[in-house]
């Protein structure tokens, strides 16, 4: 027998079979009056509008100059260029006598819609920030009226001097501009820094806004040095409020952990095996119009102190500008008691004569391809880019061998062995098999104690791994196969268990160890301890004499500059610089030298240039990734991508591969997966090299049969031609074209298949 409530639960769902039963004829009558049809948005291209890629774009012609000289005074000239000034407002203006196109800053001498602080940096010359004594940071600017300026034209040698006094603040500044060829220098004068009050000279700006565009005001771009290379298209909606700023070589740890511009440590957890990517070379840009007028800006003294700075147009400031900023000094925290700190700026002003060189390009080379153009030039005929790459037949691959590291035990740690020198022996018959025979291998974790626990500077072998007998002939088999071979050597940063940090580390400016510190109480290190600069060049050479025969990699060698605070003497960024510079040039004289990202001044030393960055940093901001890294480097310095199984083996990855000329890279060991964890090795996830052994057949045969047509070859254009389509012409005359859409394509009368390449022989 039914309850009320059992029959009011019947009555409600005989009520909505009745109802969907209604509504389903009424659907099917209504189908029958009209057909419904259901289309999927077109999403063939939705991922290279993402600032992964280079876009495709037509910019608008300009119609002229939007500068004029009007109320300026020609000053000085040379065969190339013309200097104009006027002193009223402190401002040049630069005309191009090729193209006649003329270059400055603002069109009008104040905008309403500035501040004070940007309308005097904006037509400036010449822009200071000091701290007063209470740390305030305060900013002005050559035009202002508490500045008394001398100035002086030499019309003969083509150059102008201006000496600047400011009572008031207590700063005195000279500076020159010089016309030279193709290009106008402009740099701080030796000895002319007179700092005599109570303030601090914290900041200096050279030129800020020369280049810079109003908002809508035309097409084109800002060139930045984010990665491989990044550009910032003008918009006349854009509403970044933020721009990019980032240290030129990238952070000095020993000061900018505690205080730094893009210091992401205040803003995120800091538990990540790759952050942001730095600015390896110092070189940014302006365009006006694609192809038409660009302004490319070499820093080429202070480069150790130097941040860029670039903005979009925005309600803030409504103008797009790049510059570079020079840092005399900066606050950093000083602990006074072990619960708290205060910030105060650096005693000594870094020693420095802040240089740029300003370039003015014009039709195709008004581009990116054109500015990497012609800073490779610059670099070949500063002998930067001296040599010649190794050519192949066959492209080469990196194969990152993970030996052994150590283990977390109950009482005592231990070694895990991963691969032995047999096994690695294996792997490369197993990939000559399938045809990979220039294998670039590294053995990682070869010393005794493993990848994480050996002895700093010490190079005995793990003797589970091999013997150093056992891996010289590993060595001499990968040779003989027309291959390279590495050892890899940790020579700027060690963990706790490879020495006395105390003794081998170098100090920060309050004192404390220099270190990179993770986040995450579940990992073996936290912290990664940074060498004293004059002990890790020391370990260098030592390295290069003990392993005598073999190639190095050396990890952070070429990426890696700070100061170090000693009370027996400080090592600045410059010494730093100078130091690893001359003794990675020594230790190339016998053995090759493989780095991960070095900055530019490290490439004359560098053999092999691991983990070149393959994108920007992705910030909002950015639209577009392009290979201006590469264009540098093709046919100079041999480059490889990041490791594929750790996250770069997808389609789109193996084709951006293909069209930024990168030959691809793998880490594996002999080991199963399971025995990465209790390891410093577990952010590695998969290394098995059996589960890895297809994919790397596969990606290396679809990279050889575009690469190994341009092996030898440097790249002269890099150029989409059509959405999710780019053009790649090496100077051997091929052309690689790859296409990144799900649908074929055909431009200049070549058909591209969907995420695919195509190569056009000369």
């Amino acid at each position: 027998m039914c309850s009320k409530r059992n029959l009011k639960h019947v009555a409600v769902i005989a009520l909505a079979l009745i109802l969907t039963v209604s509504l389903l004829a009424s659907l099917a009558v209504n189908a029958k009056r009209q057909k419904v049809e259901f289309k999927l948005p077109d999403t063939s291209t939705a991922e290279t509008r993402t600032n992964r890629y280079t876009q495709y774009y037509k910019a608008a012609k300009l119609s002229g100059c939007h500068l004029t000289k009007e109320g300026f005074e020609k000053k000085l000239e040379n065969d190339k260029l013309e200097l104009w000034f006027r002193e009223e407002i402190d401002s040049i203006r630069v005309v191009d006598k090729q193209s006649g196109y003329i270059w400055g800053e603002l069109e009008k001498d104040t905008d309403e819609d500035l501040n004070d602080y940007y309308n005097s940096m904006a037509n400036s010359i010449l822009t200071l920030e000091y701290y007063d004594q209470e740390n305030n940071n305060y900013q002005i600017s050559l035009s202002d009226e508490r500045f008394t300026n001398t100035y002086d034209f030499d019309a003969g040698n083509a150059t102008m001097t201006c000496l600047a006094e400011c009572e008031d603040v207590g700063i005195d500044i000279g500076f020159e501009i010089r016309l030279e060829d193709d290009h106008m220098t402009v740099a701080v004068t030796e000895d002319s820094l007179q700092e005599y009050g109570d303030n601090l000279l914290s900041k200096l700006y050279l030129l800020p806004f020369f280049g810079s565009t109003e908002q809508g005001a035309m097409d084109g771009y800002l060139f930045i040095p984010d990665g491989s290379g990044a550009l910032m298209r003008y918009s006349a909606t854009s509403e970044y409020a933020s721009g990019y700023i980032a240290r030129l070589y990238g952070p000095n740890a020993s000061v900018d952990t505690v205080n730094a511009d893009m210091n992401l440590l205040s803003k995120r957890t800091n538990d990540y095996l790759v952050s942001e990517y730095r600015a390896t070379v110092p070189v940014f840009g302006v365009v006006h119009g694609d192809e038409q007028y660009a302004a490319m800006t070499v820093v080429e003294k202070g480069r150790e102190y130097a941040t860029v700075n670039a903005y979009l147009a925005s309600s803030t400031i409504p103008y797009n500008w790049v510059s570079s900023c020079f840092e005399y000094r900066q606050l950093y925290s000083q602990p006074v008691s072990k619960s708290s700190t205060i910030q105060r700026p650096q005693a000594e002003a870094n020693s420095m004569l802040p240089t740029i060189s300003i370039y003015l390009l014009s039709g195709k080379d008004a581009s990116y391809s054109g500015m990497a153009l012609k800073y490779r030039s610059i670099l070949e005929e500063n002998g930067t880019l001296d040599a010649v790459a190794k050519s192949y037949e066959e492209i080469p691959l990196r194969l990152e061998v993970v030996a052994s590291d150590v283990k977390s035990g109950f009482i005592f740690n231990g070694t895990e062995t991963f691969t032995t020198v047999d096994e690695a022996k294996q792997m490369q018959t197993d990939l000559a098999a399938m045809g990979v025979n220039n294998l670039t291998m590294v053995m990682n974790g070869w010393q005794k104690g493993g990848a994480s626990a050996s002895k700093y500077n010490s190079y005995k072998a793990q003797r589970s791994v091999g013997t150093i007998k056992e891996l010289a002939a590993l060595r001499d088999a990968v040779q003989e196969a027309g291959g390279n071979f590495y050892l890899q050597t940790k020579i700027l940063s060690m963990t706790k268990d490879q020495g006395r940090a105390s003794y081998l580390a170098a100090k920060t400016i309050a004192k404390n160890l220099t270190n990179y510190h993770r986040d995450n109480n579940t990992i073996m290190y936290q912290d990664t301890y940074l060498i004293r600069p004059t002990t890790a060049v020391d370990a260098l050479l030592t390295a290069a004499d003990a392993l005598s025969g073999f190639n190095l990699n050396t990890p952070m060698l070429g990426s890696e500059l700070y100061s170090d605070y000693r009370q027996d003497g400080n090592t600045t960024r410059v010494k730093t610089r100078s130091l690893y510079a001359k003794a990675a040039s020594e230790a190339a004289k016998s053995t090759g030298l493989a780095m991960s990202a070095p900055n530019v001044y490290m490439w004359k030393s560098c053999a092999d240039y691991f983990d070149i960055p393959m994108m920007n940093s992705q910030f909002l901001f950015e639209s577009d990734s392009v290979p201006f890294l590469q264009i540098l480097l093709k046919g100079h310095i041999n480059y490889y991508a990041p490791y594929a199984n750790q996250g770069f083996y997808t389609t789109s990855c193996i084709l951006k591969t293909i069209e930024y000329g990168a030959y691809p890279s793998f880490i594996v060991m002999g080991a199963d997966n399971e025995t990465l964890t209790k390891t410093p090795m577990v952010d590695y996830f998969s290394l098995n090299f059996e589960d890895w052994k297809d994919t790397i057949g596969t990606v290396y045969t679809k990279a050889n049969a575009a690469l190994k047509e341009v092996e030898g070859a440097s790249i002269t254009e890099h150029k989409p031609v059509a959405d999710g389509v780019v053009r790649v012409t090496y100077s051997n005359g091929v052309r690689i074209y790859v296409n990144y859409n799900s649908v074929d394509c055909t431009v200049d009368g070549v058909k591209v298949p969907q995420l695919n390449f195509v190569v056009e022989r000369g």
